[in-house]
């Protein structure tokens, strides 16, 4: 880790040979890969220079999982926990290898099901949070239909109008008096001679 390349890290995809990332840890000095091949991580030694001393733990992609928020005083080494022995024979993992393909397929269809059904139980979830709200909107819209309609037929009880038939005959006067408020204040009102000035009665 000496030279130009001082703190680069490459990540290549070992799948198709290709580079898949690269990152830099400035000053590092020591690399350090868990024993599943999953994580990996770069250190600054304080045996080695006494300044920015820590470390840092990459998944296996090259992206940073944890990063120490400060400097490390006197960090000397990270190391892993040896990873115990497998608790299968060499011919198990003999007959596990050649299949790997077979489990994998397996494997697969069971996260294809998985992501299947919990798109399933969104799209329920939103088709059930869309008909809520279309009925809420409607009792909201039948509401303000019946308040408008209460308020019309308020304002129309409210106008006063008043409309006098005069019906002529030997001294007779007969007076039909419409009204939507207070009938007895029209009549009243007419009998006091305060009515439209085109009404007469007969002698």
């Amino acid at each position: 880790m000496k030279g130009p390349m001082n703190g680069t890290l490459e990540f290549i995809d070992t799948g198709d040979i290709a580079m898949s990332n690269v990152v830099e840890h400035g000053g590092m000095t020591d690399v350090e890969w868990d024993p599943t091949g999953r994580y990996v991580t770069t250190a600054i030694s304080y045996w080695s220079q006494k300044m920015d001393t820590g470390f840092i733990v990459w998944s296996f992609q090259g992206n940073v999982l944890y990063r120490n928020p400060v400097q490390m005083e006197k960090f000397c080494q990270l190391l892993w926990r040896p990873r115990p022995p497998s608790p299968l024979s060499k011919d198990d993992l003999q007959t596990i290898k050649k299949e790997m393909k077979k489990y994998q397929m397996v494997f697969e269809q069971e996260d294809r099901s998985i992501r299947s059904k919990a798109s399933k139980e969104l799209l329920e979830k939103r088709t059930k949070l869309m008909k809520e709200h279309s009925e809420y909107r409607k009792r909201r819209e039948d509401l303000m239909r019946d308040r408008k309609r209460i308020f019309l037929e308020g304002r129309e009880q409210c106008t006063l109008t008043l409309h006098v038939y005069a019906y002529h005959a030997p001294k007779v006067c007969v007076f039909i008096v419409e009204e939507n408020v207070n009938i007895g204040f029209a009549l009243q009102k007419v009998l006091s001679g305060n009515a439209c000035p085109m009404f007469s009665c007969a002698s």
